[in-house]
């Protein structure tokens, strides 16, 4: 298992190639890693640096608050053999649990998040800093949470909301939170919903190519968002809007998902489709992303950008399993036992998994 996880350190660390940064490793209880907390490694980084979060089987990194632009990657999510995961697509299945992660200060701007897995309450708390990108993450039932912020460039793509409480939400204390360009694209809602203040100032915000897969999905803001190509696939969507928003060539299966949109909204009914999700996806694909690829009868439904409806459209089409932008080890052979002084045969399959 040490061995394993050497390979995959060294697959990430090709990237450091690339740039004068650091890449620190994160692996608790090994005497090997840079350091065995989160916390610990963002306190000793610099301005740039990669701090990559080492999986540890049945283990939790405790939260972390972060005041400085850096990079953090994770091993990805949803791997192994059972019939809802994606195989082969990463020789250790064991993903890189976070409790949660606090960006507090604008020194923290440019900052990425890449391939981990969150657990906590308030997983990925964003306060008073902007150019975020959150790529690629499994929220198990815990959100993004915007907390009295006025940001800009936050990009929150290709990721895994889980069950009720993966979502995306803001909170003002009373006051406003104003966004310029937020993106919420290619994303999978299993459950959870977009809750942002209905008094928030939105500046242009692309809510575009997600699919909402729970009872009760809903998207809930005020003014200023262009949603399209979105695919809503259970009865009971909604959209809670108040005004001055661009809706066009959304899918929904529910045929009153639009019904109670105020009509001072932009575009409301010339493209959307209600009440018509049957045979969109492709049939057998027992994965819990994959499924969502679209059939035959879903590539016709047209899209507002010219590609496709849904999380395999877009400008940024949704990567299975949260995958990381970096070389990563998919397959690896060798024996169970060695033979103490002597050479072990290992062999092992890289791909580069680019943007």
């Amino acid at each position: 298992m040490k061995l394993r996880t050497t390979i995959l350190t060294m697959a990430v660390s090709a990237i450091a190639l690339q740039c004068d940064a650091t890449i620190w490793r994160v692996r608790y209880a090994d005497p090997t890693a840079d350091f065995e907390s989160i916390q610990e490694a963002i306190n000793n980084a610099q301005y740039e640096d990669t701090i990559h979060i080492e999986p540890v089987a049945n283990y939790t990194y405790p939260g972390a608050d972060c005041d400085l632009k850096l990079t953090f990657i994770g091993a990805g999510f949803n791997f192994g053999e059972s019939p809802m995961e994606n195989p082969d697509l990463q020789a250790f299945h064991t993903t890189s649990k976070v409790d949660h992660l606090i960006f507090n200060s604008i020194n923290a701007n440019g900052s990425e998040v890449h391939g981990l897995h969150f657990t906590g309450q308030y997983a990925l708390t964003i306060q008073a800093t902007s150019e975020i990108t959150i790529r690629g993450n499994y929220f198990d039932n815990s959100p993004v949470y915007f907390y009295g912020v006025n940001s800009y460039n936050v990009r929150i793509v290709n990721n895994y909301f889980s069950a009720t409480f993966g979502k995306i939400e803001s909170w003002n204390g009373g006051g406003q939170n104003t966004f310029v360009y937020l993106e919420i694209s290619n994303n999978i809602f299993a459950g959870g919903w977009i809750d942002l203040e209905t008094d928030d100032i939105l500046s242009s915000a692309p809510i575009h190519h997600n699919v909402f897969t729970g009872l009760g999905n809903k998207i809930l803001l005020g003014s200023g968002a262009i949603i399209t190509d979105n695919v809503f696939v259970t009865q009971g969507a909604t959209l809670s809007l108040t005004s001055s928003n661009t809706l066009e060539n959304n899918v929904c299966a529910d045929i009153s998902t639009f019904t109670n949109v105020p009509p001072d909204n932009f575009d409301l009914a010339v493209s959307n489709v209600q009440g018509n999700t049957s045979g969109m996806f492709v049939n057998g694909v027992n994965s819990l992303d994959a499924m969502w690829e679209l059939s035959n009868l879903g590539l016709a439904f047209p899209s507002y950008d010219g590609t496709q409806v849904g999380i395999f459209g877009g400008a940024t089409p949704y990567k299975l399993s949260g995958i990381p932008p970096v070389p990563t080890i998919y397959e690896l052979h060798m024996l169970n036992t060695a033979v103490q002084n002597q050479d072990v045969d290992v062999t092992f399959s890289t791909r580069t998994n680019g943007n």
